[in-house]
């Protein structure tokens, strides 16, 4: 078998890379062909809470990630498939009441105003009457992002996977790579545990795998794997739902649908951003009669994110940041566990700040594997040491909010042209040869 251009990983970057390759090239004279060792999403996009935010300490992440959501906000538009689009709004507290942090995320919001994402800062009063029933001090500011939300990242990947099949890239479940073939420096194929596949490209976008191949080419690359848990609770709650008219906190309509539509405080909680409904308030979530209790809450101070999950009639609660979570040697049969103290803590972190949530009913809970690197960006771009490989990997559980940016990317980078979707030296596999990495500016990866 022959193709021009193989992507191992059939998580969203996989899917969002070959749908963007796959538009742009023939598929009988230049085959996109990707190989996914389980089934889409099996590995941790599969498991990713699919927040879209935008608040980012830098300004190419920020710019990737406004233009990521605008893509998920008009894609049912554009394609007639629902991928659970909710405009929830997103608030991040700051780090503490120091005027230092305060001052750090009033300029984060500055930057990010500069490049045309809708945010401000807002302080205890507003944060109360945004979430209500929050328990905060006076002195607390927070980032509001009013345009932001969630997908469900479920029938995100069954649409991306759909749309990659129609645009005529072939898609190949159950295909584990085990080794990608080399020679004279350059790529020549891959090789499966049933044939080899002779290409020009190979696109490692294999998650938490992505470094055992890395190492059987000899190559050594910054990528640790982690073990990152999630608890769903009950997430319908009268105190949580309430509302009241003010149009102060109102939202904009999805960019492509050319309206703005002002929501009264019950439809901003419900947040339904459907471009068939502008002029109208709604408190009901597409496809489900949910309502979103309060808007994603990023709490670094607590050190917990929690979002609802309207068209599962949940919510969900994650750590803040990476630091509890276990790390794992090989991915290779390994099992994600949730830790027994876990839920304690999930249930302590999220009732703290969120009274409501205190006798919640929990539903479960999951693990999956979140593949870091040292200053949470990820390694995006060519292989330097082989001709022919691309790395598209390590990022640090910000991939859904991305993925369109970097297919789109990615996609310019084997056509052999100008990147204008990103900036290719910011992720470049080779920005850590020979110099200490920096530490993350934030940390965390929802």
């Amino acid at each position: 078998m022959r193709a021009k251009v193989v992507i191992v990983g059939g998580g969203v970057m996989g899917l969002s890379i070959a749908s963007w390759v796959a538009r742009r090239t023939d598929p009988l004279v230049e085959p996109v062909l990707l190989l996914e060792r389980d089934e889409p999403g099996a590995g941790a996009s599969g498991r990713s809470s699919a927040v879209l935010r935008q608040y980012y300490g830098s300004r190419c992440t920020a710019g990737m990630a406004r233009d990521s959501l605008r893509y998920y906000a008009g894609f049912e538009n554009r394609t007639g498939r629902s991928i659970g689009f909710v405009r929830t709004g997103v608030l991040t507290l700051a780090l503490s009441r120091a005027p230092e942090d305060v001052a750090r995320l009033e300029e984060l919001v500055e930057m990010q105003a500069s490049i045309g994402i809708e945010v401000s800062v807002v302080n205890a009063a507003e944060i109360r009457e945004l979430v209500h029933g929050i328990e905060i001090e006076d002195g607390t500011f927070g980032a509001w992002e009013c345009g932001a939300g969630c997908v469900d990242a479920e029938r995100t990947l069954e649409a991306f996977t759909a749309i990659a099949r129609n645009k005529g890239a072939v898609i190949r479940n159950g295909a584990r790579v085990e080794e990608v073939l080399v020679e004279g420096g350059r790529v020549r194929g891959v090789r499966t545990a049933e044939d080899v596949v002779e290409c020009e490209q190979v696109v490692l976008a294999a998650g938490a795998w992505t470094k055992g191949l890395l190492a059987r080419l000899g190559l050594d690359y910054p990528l640790e794997v982690t073990s990152t848990a999630h608890l769903f609770v009950c997430s319908r709650d009268p105190h949580l739902a309430q509302g009241h008219d003010d149009p102060k906190f109102g939202m904009h309509g999805p960019e492509d649908s050319g309206a703005t539509t002002w929501f009264s405080r019950d439809a901003l909680h419900a947040a339904m951003a459907h471009p068939d409904l502008e002029g109208h308030d709604h408190d009901l979530v597409e496809g489900s009669g949910t309502r979103v209790s309060h808007p994603v809450l990023i709490d670094p101070e607590v050190g917990f994110y929690a979002r609802c999950e309207p068209l599962h009639g949940r919510a969900r609660v994650g750590r803040f940041s990476y630091d509890g979570d276990a790390r794992v040697d090989d991915p290779e049969g390994h099992e994600p566990r949730v830790a027994p103290e876990f839920e304690a803590w999930a249930l302590d972190a999220l009732s703290r700040r969120l009274p409501g949530y205190a006798d919640v009913r929990v539903l479960g809970a999951e693990a999956g594997l979140y593949t870091l690197t040292p200053d949470a960006q990820a390694l995006v771009g060519p292989v330097p040491e082989v001709a022919g490989l691309f790395l598209v990997s390590g990022f640090s559980g910000h991939g859904f909010k991305l993925a369109p940016s970097v297919g789109e990317g990615v996609a310019q980078m084997l056509l052999g042209e100008p990147v204008s979707a990103f900036e290719p030296e910011f992720f470049a596999p080779e920005r850590f040869r020979g110099r200490a990495p920096a530490a993350p500016p934030l940390p965390f990866g929802i």
